[in-house]
Parts: C-alpha cells; structure tokens; sequence
C-alpha cells in the first residue's frame, strides 16, 4: 500500500514538473511564463499566460504593459492601446506606459495622440531618451521639421543612437 502511495506522488510531482504552465497558480508565476514566451518571440502564447495573469489579478499594471507590448509586436495595435490605457489607469505615474503608448499611437499614424502621450512621458521622466526619439518621429511625420531635429538632436545628446541615425538622416 505505501508503494502505490509513493507511486502515486512521484508520479503526480513528475506531472506537475513537465507541464508547470498548466498548473500555475498566481497572477505573477503566469505572468512569469508569459515573460518566458514574450522572450523565445512567441508572442500569442504570452497573450495567453498575461490574459491568465490578469485573470488572476487584473490589479496588476505590469501584466497590462507585457500584454501590450506583446500585442505591439503582432500589430494589434488597438488591443496594445487598451492594456496601456489599462495600466496607466493603474500607475499613472510611469513614463514608459505613456511612452510605449505613444510609440504604438506612431505605429498607427495617431500621431497628434503619439505626441499627447510622448509629452507626458517627457514630463514624467525628462531623461526618457526613447520618448524624444518617438516624439521627434512623429513631429517629422506631421511636417513640423523644427521639432522633429530638436527633438531627435536631444535624443542623440542622451546617447540613444536611433536618435542620432535619425537626427543625421533629416539633417
């Protein structure tokens, strides 16, 4: 009887051991897994353990950024927007929500939202190098030439070299 006992368990541990996404239990071991996925590039995989993680705990504003970023990356772009607009509800305080949200709001061609969003970042976190680069596309996108160069000069300035190669190009 203590065999089939002892049997039984090491077989249920290996179980749970080779299939552990199956058997998450908590918002932040799924949103874990889903950082696994997002990581080996498969992205609609980690839609499915951040969408589990929010589930679990839709509090949590770092799963809604994940989510985006991962939707981003397939192009859907208004399901992007909505987690942003999600998690900057939840940590309205982040530069990088507004500034993802406003390079997402770029790759959609809303780019007087783009710059809404880029702004705000900028506010938050005056150092956020990727945001004058974004906010500087955008500008050159709407014709405004005078900022779009200020913007991607200072972008250079910070080190961030797509600013410089982008600076350099509308020179």
């Amino acid at each position: 009887m203590r065999y089939r006992l002892f049997l039984f368990f090491l077989i249920s541990v290996l179980v749970l051991c080779v299939s552990g996404a199956a058997f998450a239990q908590s918002a932040e071991e799924w949103n874990a897994r889903g950082d696994e996925r997002y990581d080996a590039e498969d992205f609609d995989a980690a839609i499915e353990c951040y969408t589990k993680a929010v589930e679990l705990n839709p509090e949590l504003s770092l799963v809604y950024f994940s989510r985006a970023s991962a939707f981003s990356n397939i192009g859907r772009y208004e399901e992007a927007v909505s987690d942003y607009t999600t998690a900057i509800a939840l940590s309205p305080e982040l530069a990088a929500l507004y500034g993802n949200r406003g390079a997402v709001y770029n790759d959609m061609g809303r780019y007087e939202d783009a710059l809404a969003d880029l702004d705000r970042a900028i506010e938050l976190d005056p150092d956020y190098a990727n945001a004058y680069n974004n906010r500087g596309y955008a500008y050159y996108m709407l014709g405004d030439m005078k900022n779009a160069r200020a913007d991607l000069k200072k972008a250079c300035e910070m080190g961030f070299e797509p600013g410089c190669q982008n600076y350099n190009a509308i020179k």
